[in-house]
């Protein structure tokens, strides 16, 4: 809902996008664990582990500014 209100070219849009993205993901997750009790149900595909690992840092890193040095 967040994201349908947000006008385009808001600076805070790319987040927003990374945030739903992430929980349809977790989502997923969730079901396909939920569905692994049946015999056969896993089903493995090929992620860049990296990629994902980088958009949930950067979800992560938002609300916490980097030190000065």
């Amino acid at each position: 809902m967040l994201a349908k209100q947000i006008p385009a070219g808001d600076p805070r849009q790319k987040t927003i996008e990374r945030i739903v993205k992430q929980t349809f993901r977790a989502s997923e997750i969730v079901n396909n664990l939920l569905n692994s009790r049946a015999p056969g149900a896993a089903e493995f595909v090929e992620v860049d582990l990296n990629s994902v690992l980088e958009e949930t840092l950067t979800l992560v890193q938002a609300p916490f500014p980097r030190p000065r040095k």
